[in-house]
């Protein structure tokens, strides 16, 4: 809505502050001293952003000075002669092809549909409290959730610059050591200082031996004395070879740090800048550290088949990936045995994408293969996504102590070191395990065998 102009000729340029529901005149600024001065007890509302549109039985466009008596139904509002004229000009005619009746006509059309808004604003009274307080709950759960994620990120970061702060220490400790056992420190600086005057002193003493040496009455303490000079001459000669050897090592050993390479360093402290990650997870971002999946790949099939089995995903972890951990059965099991609720993905070397679902996981066999029952359990093709459930009451997965596990009986089959193994395979379209499937060996493309490129285990967390 426009702003309202004053109702005076004189200022009809200017915008009005207040209105007078006695005098049903708008005034700005210079006509309201004047009128407060006439008119001290007439009601004067000020025209603020609330209390923008006031009924004054006038028309509310600008410029129209008539009285509201035609009502506009195509546009639901009051209007005056000036707006169902024919004549179309400076504001006018705005609703010259409209449906217009009178006022009058539409009272008992609008008392109905006042009854009908009255009762919609009793029920919404009644459900208004409610849905505030749940928005309030929803409100404090989102900052609940939100502290504690920026919790997690102090501790993890903290944990980090604990372990940088350890080993710097560690390698400076290391640097002073290295360097002691090496090359001069201070203690053979302050022993060799003393080297002279003890040559001196010993030297002095020796030749007083050599004097009294006949002298039977100091036998003892002249021996004593020798034996002292003995032990001085070996110091003496410990630090000197100390210092020679010392020489010897500064021209033939340099101590390093490593790396010490200014990319190696750049590289390192790259992947601290992008270490840890912030998002918002849903269903388009489940799969989100895949190296088989990309972004334009569809999954919604498989999310939509876990919520018919009643699972609401809330989220997912990578746990396990081939290229990564390794291919063997053992590589396979240090990490999955006996993970609950998995998704098994990989891509062949036929550029097929499929895998499967199992609630119960699978479990280490040490000696003879077992098969275990899941009436959740499912494959899928991406490719044409497609899912294949277990039949009910049927064998699911199957597990032994010669291969990686199998979601029964042959539907994915996958031999230790499967990454280079071409003899992974697939089942026909006779399957009397999982239903759905059309044509043989339908997940590889028609072709039984296959290596993996690449496999990923994803562990979901239900709601």
């Amino acid at each position: 809505m426009e702003a309202k102009k004053c109702s005076s000729e004189k200022h009809k340029e200017n915008n009005a502050i207040y209105y007078c529901s006695e005098c049903k005149i708008y005034m700005c600024n210079k006509c309201l001293n004047n009128h407060s001065e006439l008119f001290q007890n007439h009601n004067l509302i000020k025209l603020d952003k609330d209390k923008n549109l006031i009924f004054t039985g006038f028309c509310q466009e600008p410029n129209h000075i008539d009285k509201l008596e035609y009502f506009c139904k195509n546009h639901n509002i009051l209007c005056c002669d000036s707006c169902t004229t024919k004549m179309k000009s400076n504001g006018k005619g705005k609703h010259h092809d409209c449906e217009i009746v009178l006022i009058q006509d539409i009272k008992e059309e609008k008392k109905s549909k006042l009854n009908i808004n009255i009762k919609c604003l009793e029920d919404l009274s009644k459900t208004l409290e409610e849905s505030v307080n749940k928005l309030k709950i929803i409100f404090n759960k989102i900052n609940e959730d939100k502290e504690k994620i920026k919790l997690k990120v102090a501790n993890i970061f903290t944990k980090i610059r604990t372990v940088i702060n350890e080993r710097e220490d560690e390698l400076l400790n290391e640097v002073d050591k290295q360097y002691e056992k090496i090359f001069l420190n201070e203690k053979i600086i302050k022993d060799s200082e003393k080297l002279p005057n003890k040559i001196k002193i010993s030297l002095e003493r020796g030749k007083i031996i050599e004097k009294e040496w006949n002298n039977d009455n100091k036998l003892n303490s002249l021996i004593n004395d020798c034996i002292n000079i003995e032990n001085n001459i070996n110091e003496i000669n410990t630090i000197n070879n100390k210092i020679q050897n010392i020489k010897d090592y500064n021209d033939n050993i340099v101590i390093k740090f490593l790396p010490d390479e200014e990319n190696k360093i750049d590289e390192f402290l790259g992947k601290i800048k992008l270490f840890g990650k912030i998002f918002a997870f849903n269903h388009r971002n489940l799969f989100i550290d895949s190296l088989i999946l990309n972004k334009n790949d569809k999954y919604e099939f498989i999310i939509k088949a876990l919520e018919n089995r009643n699972h609401k995903i809330k989220e997912s972890k990578l746990i396990y990936r081939a290229t990564r951990d390794g291919d063997s059965i053992d590589n396979f099991f240090n990490k999955c045995n006996e993970i609950k609720n998995i998704i098994l993905i990989l891509k062949s070397n036929n550029n097929c994408i499929f895998g499967g679902f199992t609630k119960i996981g699978f479990k280490k066999q040490y000696n003879n293969a077992e098969t275990f029952k899941d009436d959740e359990a499912f494959v899928f093709l991406l490719n044409a996504n497609k899912i294949y459930p277990v039949i009910k009451g049927k064998e699911a997965t199957r597990c032994c102590n010669c291969c990686c596990p199998q979601f029964y009986k042959e539907t994915i089959y996958l031999y230790g070191n499967f990454l280079t193994n071409f003899k992974n395979f697939v089942n026909p379209k006779r399957n009397d395990y999982y239903q759905g499937f059309k044509d043989d060996y339908e997940l590889n493309n028609g072709k039984r065998n296959f290596s993996v490129e690449e496999l990923e285990i994803y562990q979901l967390i239900f709601e």
